[in-house]
């Protein structure tokens, strides 16, 4: 197990929440019938992305596994275990994407866009994820002075 801060994994847990706010907001607001349009633009512009057609019953089932998955895979988060961190800290930057791409696409298009709202917390709680178990990690460097070796933080 990795030795890791709680803070570490109480942000997650709250980007856990956040993502289930996310995925609702998705949901209520019928982020699938978008992903038509927006994929066949970038499908126009680079032509190997697909167009993707995502039919409601499964963008629905898959956000539910999505958040369920997220949050069973919490409690190993809390427990710090390393490969759960390492996952975390991975779906921490899949989450900031996540939210920028949602903002990005309102700004673009001047109006609201599905999980552009809750996607500033998926910004937020994803960069103070990664911020904080950075700064909770710092490598310890040994290097000598006239009294013999010395730890310092770095």
């Amino acid at each position: 197990m990795e030795k890791n801060n709680n803070k570490f994994a109480n942000y997650f847990f709250i980007l856990v929440i956040f993502q289930l706010l996310h995925s609702t907001e998705e949901i209520i607001f019928k982020l699938e019938n978008w992903m038509p349009i927006v994929s066949g633009k970038v499908h126009n512009i680079i032509s190997f992305v697909p167009v993707i057609v995502f039919p409601e019953e499964g963008f629905i089932i898959a956000n539910i596994i999505l958040v369920i998955v997220m949050a069973i895979f919490t409690r190993f988060v809390y427990k710090e275990y390393k490969w759960a961190t390492t996952i975390a800290k991975i779906a921490s930057v899949i989450e900031i994407i996540n939210g920028a791409g949602h903002i990005s696409m309102a700004i673009i298009l001047f109006r609201y866009f599905p999980g552009c709202i809750t996607g500033i917390g998926l910004i937020i709680f994803g960069v103070l994820c990664l911020k904080n178990y950075y700064s909770e990690t710092k490598a310890i460097l040994t290097y000598p002075d006239k009294s013999g070796l010395k730890e310092r933080e770095c």
